[in-house]
């Protein structure tokens, strides 16, 4: 069976206190509510008599008892969190249980006059809540979870308190998974409305007022046969803790089994340890207890029932009273406090005079610190161990004589150290993701003791992982493309090596396509016919535009446009192409597409009319060769050609008219170049033969080849033109978009290719050439030229018959 509880927090805020003190009253009596009446140490339970003024009057089964009530006292009924003093009226006649601030016995056995209530609880004839024992199956936040009660049920719990007696008040929050709890329940009347819980008492704190009991009767009331008893409860109470838990293991869900096998080794470990202490407080362990029946056949409830006379035998050969004589008491951690796995804690206690002794701080029966000690405020650091649900701390004094020996050893619920706290921060939560857009993430981690080590993934993926950081900020991500969600995991590493693992999920939306515009030619204005126009266009994308393209339609004619990136803004990216519209167009179209780096495309398109000028033939002229310049016959002649237009230049074109020869120019920087041959019109020279009966011209000097004297044995030749000089015309011919044509021509001289007329050897440094005609040549006033190993050099002279000429050759 499943039961909810679905009240808000405020309204469970019931006060336990009350119903705790009743509770642990009737345990140290050792009866139930239907009992009879009585009366033990500071607390009574009987019924009201009288309420006058400040006081309240309860009769018991020992006579009627008047306590005082102050402002702090504490009133509370089954269904109200503070009575009040109506409360108490009305209920004269009814049943109560009261929790005084000191003994209601004086030691001659009269009623106190002094006492004062601290906690009063109306007990009504017909109960209207129960107390159910559970464990904590499942703990999901700080006042939510699942119990599991003895009959294996299991019991959801939202917006509950845990009750803290202690103090007085509550502290938020369920025990820890595995731990026993009370829940006190009102049932709810009929099928149709859910049973309410009212709070929660944590197992736990029942063990500590027991403790807390039993150390009052011993050092109060000096009556360490009283405290002893309340040490035998509560053994009794953890062996029947024990024995519901096994029961409710047998009886629960699969899944809650786990958890109530942790709560029995709680409960054991408890146990244990708690017998491992019985004695501590009150004095009578076991052997102390058979001693005193080997005396006096039983062991007494109270000190005062001990026969007279017996009591100083008893304690002399029974009460180990020579061991405990050091008074001592441990301030902090106070009982009932939670510690926590690894944290760092104090031990403050205070005691009487120790002399020289050396106090000793045992944690789980394994000494920690030993230290000498002088004076009374006390204090001794230690670190919670790890592993253990319940810790016990003990102080022991060591050279004192027969003051050694224990002082204190208390229990202390230990709880697992908490992993770390961990978020996954990002400025993306608050918009969607695109594909090809990047995000940043980062991630934030505490923890009680220290982070170690951090990892953030993306679709498992690692991002980061570094050690000895709590935090990651600005890690850049980009979202790839395709991709409709993102797994974002980030894991925290504490020094105890427990670990937080957070997933968020980011959507990712369709990426949109980029946005284009052409922003020129404007819409409106015509385009001209033969001029180069830009066609500027803008484009931007939430991630990245990668390419723009486009074409031109004139007509009939489809032509593409090359575009280039030409500057980039917070607006978006500018892209050029440079387009051409021919003569006899009215429109002309444009459609441009943006591509973006997800693959998405989006179109623009633009149409203009098309006005044409007036059409003008181009200008032609020659820069390269110059009007009158020599060329050589036959050899290769580079031409460069400058030719304009309103409209464009198609095309130039470069021919010899006297040798039909015709070749095309292409654009070059700005010019249009070409390389033709030169025609050869003389025919050349035939003859070789020496026209000896010519003087000749004789021809010597020095020679050097870089600033040195030739090596002996460099050849020397003259050369000389071989025929006579022609001139001849060179036309270039360029032709616009519209077909219209100019032409210009460049006159030129030709001569024959040259021959060689002399050869000499340099000897010494020196050379000697002889130069005559050959039959039926005439040199006469022809330049001669001169070659040094092969390569030309500066130096001429015209050929004179029986001429003699002096000419140093440099190379």
């Amino acid at each position: 069976m499943i039961v909810r509880s679905n009240l808000l927090k405020k309204s469970l805020a019931l006060s336990t206190l009350g119903i705790v003190a009743s509770l642990l009253i009737m345990l140290a009596v050792g009866m139930s509510t239907a009992q009879a009446d009585r009366v033990t140490g500071r607390a009574v339970i009987g019924k009201i008599t009288a309420v006058e003024g400040d006081t309240v009057t309860v009769s018991t089964n020992q006579g009627d008892f008047t306590l005082k009530l102050e402002e702090a006292t504490r009133i509370s009924a089954p269904q109200t969190r503070d009575a009040g003093m109506d409360a108490l009226v009305a209920n004269v006649g009814s049943r109560i249980a009261i929790l005084a601030d000191q003994n209601l016995v004086n030691d001659d056995g009269t009623p106190s006059s002094q006492a004062a209530a601290v906690r009063i609880s109306i007990i009504h004839s017909k109960a209207t809540r129960e107390h159910r024992r559970v464990v904590v199956a499942e703990k999901r936040g700080e006042g939510e979870g699942t119990t599991v009660d003895v009959e294996g049920r299991s019991l959801d719990i939202q917006g509950v308190e845990e009750s803290n007696v202690d103090d007085g008040g509550t502290q938020s929050g369920l025990p820890e998974t595995g731990e026993s709890a009370v829940l006190l329940v009102r049932p709810g009347a009929g099928n149709d409305q859910e049973d309410e819980v009212r709070a929660v008492v944590k197992t736990r704190t029942v063990v500590e007022w027991l403790n807390r009991l039993a150390g009052q009767l011993k050092t109060q009331n000096e009556d360490a046969f009283q405290s002893a008893r309340i040490e035998s409860l509560l053994d009794k109470h953890r062996d029947d803790v024990k024995n519901r838990l096994v029961l409710a293991r047998g009886r629960a869900e699969e899944k809650f089994k786990d958890a109530i096998q942790k709560a029995e080794e709680r409960a054991a470990k408890a146990l244990e340890t708690i017998r491992e202490t019985r004695g501590a407080v009150s004095g009578i362990d076991a052997d102390s207890a058979e001693c005193v029946r080997r005396i006096l056949g039983s062991v007494p409830a109270r000190k005062a029932d001990n026969p007279p006379g017996q009591f100083q035998r008893i304690e002399v050969q029974c009460l180990r009273g020579g061991d405990q004589q050091v008074e001592a008491k441990i301030t902090a951690p106070r009982p009932g406090t939670t510690l926590l796995e690894g944290e760092d804690a104090e031990v403050r206690f205070e005691t009487g005079e120790l002399g020289e002794a050396t106090i000793q701080l045992v944690i789980n029966g394994e000494i920690q610190r030993s230290e000498s000690l002088a004076g009374n405020a006390r204090g001794l650091k230690f670190s919670v161990p790890f592993g253990d649900p319940i810790m016990t701390i003990e102080l022991r004094a060591i050279g004192t004589g027969d003051d050694s020996g224990a002082i204190q050893k208390l229990l202390y619920d230990v709880r697992r150290d908490p992993p770390p706290r961990l978020r996954i921060t990002s400025a993306a939560h608050d918009r969607e993701l695109s594909p090809g857009s990047t995000i940043s993430l980062g991630a934030q981690s505490e923890d009680n003791g220290s982070v170690v080590s951090m990892e953030m993934t993306v679709d498992g993926v690692v991002l980061a992982s570094q050690r000895g950081v709590s935090r990651f900020t600005g890690l850049e991500y980009l979202v790839p493309v395709g991709a409709r969600s993102l797994q974002v995991v980030a894991t925290a590493t504490d020094n105890n090596g427990s670990t937080t693992t957070v997933t968020r999920e980011f959507g990712i939306i369709a990426d949109p396509a980029p946005n284009i515009e052409i922003v020129s030619p404007s819409v409106g204005p015509v385009v001209t016919a033969r001029t180069d126009f830009n066609i500027d266009v803008k484009a931007e994308d939430n991630g990245r535009v990668e390419s723009v393209s486009g074409i031109i339609t004139t007509g009939a004619t489809t032509s593409r446009l090359a575009f280039s990136s030409i500057s980039s803004g917070v607006s978006g990216t500018t892209w050029r192409a440079v387009a051409w519209v021919v003569e006899g167009t009215s429109s002309v179209k444009i459609e441009v597409t943006a591509t973006d780096n997800a693959g998405n495309t989006a179109t623009a398109t633009g149409a203009w009319n098309v006005q044409t000028k007036a059409d003008n033939p181009p200008s032609v002229k020659f820069t390269s060769p110059r009007e009158g310049a020599t060329v050589e016959e036959g050899s290769a002649l580079k031409v460069e050609i400058q030719a304009d237009d309103d409209g464009r230049v198609t095309g130039v074109e470069i021919n010899w008219p006297t040798s039909g020869e015709r070749v095309s120019a292409t654009p070059s920087g700005g010019l249009w170049v070409a390389q033709i041959t030169a025609p050869v019109l003389s025919g050349g020279s035939t003859s070789t033969q020496i026209n000896s009966s010519i003087p000749p011209h004789v021809i010597l000097g020095a020679v050097t080849i870089g600033g040195s004297g030739a090596r002996d044995g460099t050849i020397v030749t003259a050369w000389i033109d071989g025929s006579s000089s022609t001139t001849t015309t060179l036309e270039a011919r360029a032709t616009d978009d519209g077909g219209n044509s100019s032409t210009t021509s460049v006159g030129l001289v030709l001569t024959g290719p040259q021959v060689k007329v002399g050869e000499g050897t340099v000897a010494g440094g020196t050379y000697q050439l002889l130069v005559s005609p050959f039959q039926g040549e005439n040199f006469s006033g022809k330049t001669i030229n001169f070659r040094v190993g092969g390569v030309a050099v500066s130096a001429t002279v015209k050929w004179t018959q029986g001429g003699g000429t002096e000419l140093s050759l440099r190379r």
